[in-house]
């Protein structure tokens, strides 16, 4: 491994679930260190972590969605950790896994950014970075089945959008729905939402169903084209119902009537579940859209016309993550690297089919399968670690044998086709995207990133369900990347917006 390890100190922390060992940079110009590592049992963390200075030294801190089992109300549903020690900041409770990603936004006005996130069972919260203290709940219940009874689901990872009610404050755009109680066979599911809430104060600015009556899993996306011309793509369908994925327009959603949204994509058999893209790969100066579809394709769209540019799909997988977009050959086109599950939810096989597609024509450039790598439904991402001009992919890798699973931290070199792993963790990374960027503003970059322990058992009602043992969160430190050389460093990107604008 390139890691190197230096001698460690334990120290607890004030609570029993959170135990931050800190291990000292002793590295040299070359050398990866971990400098510290953050544990909590009987917790798990499906959300991705995201980063934003909640303590004012200067370092970015991190916040990630966490929780307990399903549906079982935890004291840690959404945490922030010092990114300098890896000490906990503050955390809050929840009724159900926070599965979503933090945005911020500083609504208190005390120079420090509040962050909104939401998960399953209607959790959607703003939170006071600085203090940890709940600014408001969407709904306000410790039952995690009461929100169904109401009609409001899992709420996704939310935009920030230009003030829509006059109050000073920017919006948020989020979309609601997903019935996680409901067995895979059960094609009877809820309609999704479209909303607008205010961030001041959670109020409903605006609300529309789904044009095709269907579930939505998908996090939205924002176009702002010019100050009145401002564009929404938004998916429906799952892991088991087909679905479409959308564009519609600002004003249509302020009258909560997106039944004209113009069809961008239309699936057979499974839904668009992660979001998409935003990147121009036909040069014209228009964002282009690029998505994964769960039936195991990836499917670009002119931004302009609406039209299919192309289409990718890899044989017997499925896909619930993002593409990483970079460039991997020698033109000025923005390229994209895949990596699909093979196998049937909620059933994988022990390999991961992986492409690189040429954003321009739509060919596959490279392709391998990695074998004995369980399902992976983290997105990937893109550096220039070597500055030769050609991305490196870094990703996390689930080893499985039978005794115990290793998640991987690992970059892959399309020069050299060389897969080399940077660190690893015991447990398995089920959905978190790691986060790669210059946490200090010291030149070096940092990556955080997960693995978690869980027991599964078997529900007649659902799929599974889950209890959790631990998960692990750690922060390693490459000397020799610099945030200039980090195409795309996050779930969503490097703005978490979902937009690509990294000129060659």
């Amino acid at each position: 491994m390139l890691t190197k390890y230096c001698k460690p100190y334990l120290k607890s922390l004030s609570l029993v679930f959170s135990i931050a060992i800190m291990l000292f940079s002793c590295s040299s110009d070359h050398e990866n260190v971990v400098l510290w590592e953050a544990i909590y049992p009987v917790t798990v963390a499906y959300s991705s972590p995201r980063t934003v200075d909640l303590n004012k030294d200067g370092v970015l801190d991190i916040v990630i969605g966490t929780g307990s089992g399903e549906w079982i109300f935890t004291d840690v549903g959404v945490l922030a950790i010092d990114g300098k020690t890896g000490k906990r900041l503050w955390h809050l409770p929840a009724r159900n896994q926070v599965v979503g990603s933090a945005i911020f936004y500083d609504i208190t006005k005390d120079g420090v950014s509040d962050v909104f996130i939401g998960g399953r069972s209607a959790e959607l919260k703003a939170v006071n970075g600085a203090t940890g203290q709940l600014i408001w709940e969407f709904l306000q219940t410790d039952d995690a089945h009461t929100p169904k009874s109401l009609g409001w689901f899992n709420f996704t990872t939310p935009q920030l959008i230009p003030d829509q009610n006059n109050d000073g404050f920017d919006d948020l755009l989020i979309a609601n729905g997903g019935d996680a109680s409901l067995r895979a066979d059960n094609f009877n599911r809820p309609k999704g939402k479209l909303l607008i809430i205010s961030s001041k104060d959670k109020s409903i600015i605006a609300q529309a169903e789904m044009p095709d009556g269907k579930e939505t899993y998908l996090s939205p996306l924002f176009i702002q084209k010019h100050e009145d011309n401002a564009e929404i793509i938004f998916g429906t369908g799952g892991e088991t119902i087909s679905g479409h994925l959308y564009k519609t327009t600002l004003a249509d959603l302020l009258r909560g009537d997106i039944s004209k949204a113009q069809v961008l994509i239309e699936t057979i058999q499974k839904g668009v579940i992660a979001p998409p893209l935003l990147v121009d790969i036909t040069n014209d100066g228009v964002l282009d859209i690029v998505q994964n579809i769960v039936e195991g394709k990836t499917i670009a769209v002119d931004g302009k016309t609406n039209q299919k540019l192309w289409e990718v799909g890899l044989s017997g997988t499925e896909a619930y993550n993002q593409p990483a977009v970079g460039y991997f050959n020698g033109d000025k086109i923005p390229d994209f690297f895949i990596n699909f599950s093979i196998g049937i939810w909620p059933n994988f096989n022990n390999v991961i089919k992986t492409a690189v597609i040429d954003g321009k024509t739509g060919n596959i450039i490279y392709q391998k399968d990695l074998q004995g790598n369980g399902f992976s439904f983290t997105s990937p991402l893109t550096v220039d670690i070597d500055q030769d001009g050609i991305s490196e992919v870094l990703m996390t890798l689930n080893q499985q044998d039978s005794s115990a699973s290793i998640t991987r931290l690992v970059y892959i070199n399309f020069t050299t086709t060389q897969t080399t792993i940077i660190d690893e963790l015991k447990g398995t990374n089920w959905a978190s995207t790691p986060w790669i960027g210059d946490m200090e503003k010291d030149g070096k970059a940092d990556i955080i990133y997960l693995a978690g322990t869980v027991e599964k058992e078997h529900d007649p009602e659902s799929a599974f369900y889950s209890i959790p043992l631990r998960f692990n969160l750690r922060r390693v430190e490459l000397s020799n990347l610099s945030s200039q050389q980090i195409l795309w460093g996050g779930y969503m990107g490097n703005k978490y917006n979902g937009i690509f604008d990294v000129k060659r």
